[in-house]
């Protein structure tokens, strides 16, 4: 079951990033659609039909996740580096520790507005 919490941030996450519907789905939407439970972190799917599962608890229920998955959903090409500096450049401008190593948003070399143009014209090409 989807949170009124979730929904919100996924709300934000597609405001911000210019996609037009919400991709969240629950873990049993999760099920539906790819035949196998989600990750306790997150997860997205990138081909059609597209969606996101976030878990509803803990620390990974943030917008930074949102973001971090629709971003994978919008560049299902790019590393995963890339997608984890970006989301914390588009959200907290903070670096964290992640995977293993520092993530810097510095990382990403376009800025803040060259990642949202970018991410708007994605999402305008994917039709979401």
């Amino acid at each position: 079951m989807i949170t009124k919490a979730q929904a919100r941030l996924q709300a934000k996450a597609c405001r911000l990033l210019g996609i037009a519907r919400s991709l969240l789905v629950d873990a049993e939407g999760w099920r539906a659609l790819t035949g196998h439970n989600p990750s306790p972190r997150g997860q997205a799917k990138t081909q059609p039909p597209c969606a996101v599962f976030v878990p509803s608890r803990g620390t990974s229920a943030t917008l930074e996740i949102h973001v971090h998955e629709l971003l994978h959903v919008l560049f299902p090409s790019r590393a995963h580096w890339w997608i984890t500096a970006a989301a914390l450049k588009l959200t907290t401008g903070k670096l964290r520790y992640c995977y293993g190593r520092w993530c810097f948003p510095s990382d990403v070399p376009e800025s803040r507005a060259a990642l949202l143009r970018l991410a708007h014209v994605a999402a305008k090409r994917k039709g979401l």
